[in-house]
């Protein structure tokens, strides 16, 4: 029998799913997933190969990591879902949608441009896993800081990056560089987002140079009806950076797309 990934599940009322980002793990999402744990129940697992999570006996892919997630909604009778996801975990929200769109009440997608890898991008990820096989782990999680938070959250809290460091410690050389490939192969998902059916809030950071606000607004455009919001002074990380910021955004947006009212 497949593992199931890890996770934690609090509250209840109606679910709120948050796929994090990589290297990091479910404790990403914790501080902005609070601002709804009140009235929702909120799911946040440890994507495969992440945390506490196994990388899994298949190879790992876009479509592998979206299938253990919803095995993880089977076990635990969830039918639909309100899901938020930053980066590779914005990535699993449009193969969610091409494998069971049912499921899906409605979407935030942050930091995760709906574009394949370009030429130089796909470069430049052949040379982080090769950096990987060679030197191991480190180097990669201290590209990885220094590119994907934003300076003014470095300048505001100054243990951020220790947080984020002790996160992403959790995850071995194996995972690291089965997920830089799965995300080297990952599909362009544009014409997928032209058929997304469901209310979608589409969060850009103005700081991001991995998936940057111009891309994230081509999401948006191609998105029928979506709400489009700019972070300012905010990287990749944004939820993380600003948790009660983003959270109360996505709060708002839950309570205005949940299927179930939430008491008041």
């Amino acid at each position: 029998m497949t593992e199931l990934l890890h996770y934690e599940d609090r509250g209840s009322g109606p679910c709120v799913v948050f796929l994090h980002p990589t290297p990091v793990d479910h404790s990403f999402w914790l501080p902005a997933a609070a601002l709804l744990e009140p009235d929702y129940r909120v799911l946040l697992p440890d994507l495969p190969g992440h945390g506490l999570s196994p990388l899994g006996d298949e190879t790992a892919s876009i479509k592998t990591m979206a299938q253990a997630v919803l095995r993880l909604l089977d076990a635990l009778s969830v039918g639909s879902a309100i899901f938020c996801g930053c980066s590779i975990g914005g990535y699993l929200l449009y193969e969610l949608w091409r494998q069971a769109p049912q499921r899906m009440q409605a979407l935030a997608i942050c930091s995760a441009k709906p574009h394949a890898d370009t030429a130089e991008t796909w470069r430049t990820r052949q040379a982080t896993i090769e950096g990987i096989e060679g030197q191991g782990t480190g180097p990669f999680f201290n590209a990885m800081l220094d590119t994907l938070v934003g300076a003014p959250a470095k300048e505001r809290d100054p243990d951020i990056m220790h947080r984020l460091s002790a996160m992403m410690e959790r995850m071995s050389a194996e995972s690291a560089l089965a997920v830089q490939r799965a995300l080297a192969a990952r599909p362009d998902s544009m014409a997928t987002a032209a058929t997304i059916g469901v209310p979608t809030a589409v969060l850009a950071a103005s700081l991001d140079r991995g998936s940057t606000p111009a891309e994230m607004r081509e999401l948006a455009n191609a998105v029928p009806g979506s709400i489009f919001y700019l972070l300012q002074e905010m990287g990749h990380y944004a939820p993380y950076e600003q948790p009660r910021l983003v959270g109360a955004l996505l709060r708002r947006f839950a309570d205005e797309n949940s299927v179930h009212s939430v008491a008041r």
